[in-house]
């Protein structure tokens, strides 16, 4: 047989609409088979520096480096359509495949203010789904 233990925490909720910005500057459409692969290529590489994966919007490019003492760099780049300025961010490829590997459509929106600032993705067409990125520091 199977025996689940649960435990219920008495606090509060955490107010997670404090961590969401209200507006984003910054709007990428990114076709989602082709950034998953590409993030898990990537991700090889970056798995010897904490998974960070530093995107960089490049006109209507994005280009994403991971970089490794021992293992050496990799190179990625794919078309999007972008609304706002270039910007620079890193995150942790383990929570972008995550992601992406879910995401069950054709694209995704990825929704960025600044380099520090967490980072919204959500699928295209799909309202009822928001998954919040933190970014880590670039290197």
């Amino acid at each position: 047989g199977v025996t689940i233990v649960s435990r219920l925490i008495d606090g509060q909720f955490p107010n997670y609409e404090r961590v969401i910005p209200g507006e984003f500057q910054k709007k990428l459409t990114i076709p989602a088979e082709e950034f998953l692969a590409k993030v898990r290529r990537a991700s090889i590489v970056a798995r010897e520096n904490a998974n960070r994966i530093v995107l960089r919007t490049e006109g209507d490019r994005l280009v994403m480096t991971a970089e490794s003492g021992d293992v050496g760099k990799a190179y990625e780049e794919l078309e999007i359509v972008k609304d706002g300025e270039d910007i620079e961010i890193a995150f942790n490829a383990k929570y972008l495949t995550e992601f992406l590997s879910v995401v069950g459509t054709e694209g995704v929106f990825m929704e960025l203010t600044g380099s520090l600032n967490p980072g919204a993705m959500k699928p295209v067409g799909k309202d009822n789904y928001l998954y919040v990125l933190m970014p880590m520091q670039i290197m």
